[in-house]
């Protein structure tokens, strides 16, 4: 008996849908804490850092979404999509005004 694969990547391997399908998962794993941050504390993500990161994942975002767009481990932006994710958890962790909101975006850094 053959036990069903199940995978969220396309086969045969698509790096442009691989990499729409990890930007979706970072977004949504950086989400969670950020939920629990507006729970907590909603005054905490209105600081520039939040408004900068959240910048940085739109433009990550689309570029990993613009269509005619071939992104394979050979293209520059293939490399700019995680740089940008980490520098948008950068900027929201560097003007977090408590150390429960570092500690909770802190927690996303491992997705990227």
């Amino acid at each position: 008996m053959r036990w069903p694969t199940i995978t969220l990547f396309p086969q045969p391997y698509d790096a442009r849908a691989t990499i729409q399908v990890t930007q979706w998962l970072f977004i949504g794993t950086l989400l969670l804490p950020i939920a629990v941050i507006v729970a907590i504390d909603a005054q905490a993500l209105l600081t520039t850092g939040a408004a900068i990161g959240a910048v940085l994942l739109i433009v990550a975002t689309t570029i990993v979404m613009r269509p005619p767009l071939d992104l394979t481990p050979t293209v520059a932006l293939f490399y700019a999509v995680p740089v940008l994710d980490a520098l948008a958890l950068f900027a929201m962790r560097a003007q977090a005004p408590t150390s429960t909101t570092r500690l909770l975006l802190a927690l996303t850094i491992p997705a990227v």
